[in-house]
């Protein structure tokens, strides 16, 4: 049985993939379980959700949260995620900020992590249609100089 993710969010305070370690608040429609994995699991697992992100991503999306951290800057960073058994790639935006105290020390890490793999799968299908188009105008002006 698939899940339907489209409208799955996490609310993560503490994401489990950067420096900072807060308690993390995983919150999903109707109380669905997050790629396979409970709210607990992901609190109980200090990096499990970095351990999740697709290997190609990994260097990226942790250099991006690194700098966010560092400059307390708000984030947005797309990336791809495995669910539990790792058959399933889907892909993510992630928005996040970075809390800080008085002293400018992080306190917590507030977002909501989108699952946009429909978008960029009908992303993907418009270029290759654009694609093909072009490709078809170069062949027909090809021919005509041809002749």
């Amino acid at each position: 049985m698939t899940k339907d993710w489209s409208g799955a969010s996490a609310i993560t305070p503490g994401c489990c993939i950067g420096p900072p370690r807060f308690a993390a608040v995983i919150t999903t429609p109707d109380g669905q379980d997050f790629l396979g994995f409970s709210a607990a699991d992901l609190r109980e697992s200090e990096d499990l959700r970095g351990r999740q992100i697709h290997e190609p991503d990994r260097e990226r999306v942790l250099a991006a949260f690194a700098g966010a951290y560092e400059s307390g800057e708000d984030f947005v960073i797309q990336y791809r995620l495995w669910d539990r058994e790792r058959e399933v790639l889907r892909d993510f935006q992630d928005y996040g900020h970075i809390e800080r105290d008085s002293l400018g020390r992080p306190t917590a890490i507030t977002g909501v992590l989108v699952d946009i793999t429909a978008r960029v799968a009908s992303d993907g299908a418009v270029d290759g249609f654009i694609r093909g188009l072009t490709e078809q105008e170069e062949a027909r002006r090809a021919l005509a100089e041809s002749e």
